[in-house]
């Protein structure tokens, strides 16, 4: 089953069924307005009249689910005599209830309908038909290596930012490039950084000073020792 490909085949797909159920119980042309059906020939009229939104119906295939909505459509009978028109109604609606996909109301349409329709109240009823548009979720791809964890310390590193010269670099910012978050170096260029990183990952560091932004890629000390990175030279181009 593939997903429709355009939004208004959905409404088609969901009407077809319900044309073709109609014409069979009445014997009768199916339209959608009552303009549609020429005086006197005697038509089941299947008038749309409002859409409302479902719950999404949740998974119905591998990787495919599917968005609903139901659409309200007023079944009545137009061209026909009072008691013909009462009969393949009644018809109909007996059918209609023995239908699974299908609800119908139970209360008749009411007079405020019938005056927005611009018509005079006949045997109708209204009819509830689902929507759907499936949904093609992507595949995910399979797992051929099994999970390896790797355990990530949380712990602190230290070090200096200095320039080429030597001169130590104040109030710069120092964070880890791949997940944000910084903090400043004193006067002396000196920062204490909290990172989480495996055992021997290398640690990707941000640099900003002197309106320069600088990544610095650093081996992470081992977790038994302090933590401390030593110098870490930034080059500051001339013009900043």
């Amino acid at each position: 089953m593939a997903p429709n490909p355009e939004p208004v085949d959905d409404f088609f797909l969901a009407l077809d069924p319900v044309r073709a159920w109609a014409g069979a119980v009445s014997g009768l042309p199916v339209v959608h307005d009552f303009d549609d059906a020429h005086a006197g020939d005697g038509a089941v009229v299947l008038r749309p009249l409002e859409l409302e939104v479902a719950a999404a119906a949740g998974p119905v295939l591998r990787h495919i689910s599917s968005a609903e909505l139901t659409l309200g459509a007023l079944v009545t009978t137009v061209g026909l005599p009072l008691f013909p028109a009462a009969g393949t109604t009644s018809a109909l609606a007996l059918a209609a209830a023995a239908e699974g996909e299908w609800r119908m109301d139970a209360a008749p349409p009411s007079l405020e309908l019938w005056r927005a329709l611009q018509r005079a109240p006949a045997p109708a009823f209204i009819l509830r038909v689902p929507v759907r548009r499936l949904l093609e979720r992507p595949t995910a791809p399979l797992v051929r290596q099994p999970v390896r964890l790797v355990p990530a310390h949380l712990r602190t590193v230290v070090g200096r930012i200095v320039a080429t010269d030597g001169r130590p670099l104040g109030a710069a910012q120092v964070g880890l490039a791949d997940t944000g978050g910084a903090v400043e170096t004193d006067h002396g260029g000196r920062f204490r950084l909290p990172v989480a990183t495996a055992e021997g990952a290398p640690l990707r560091l941000s640099v900003r000073a002197r309106g320069a932004s600088i990544t610095l890629a650093v081996d992470a000390p081992p977790v038994d020792t302090g933590g401390d990175l030593g110098d870490l030279t930034v080059h500051i181009p001339e013009s900043v």
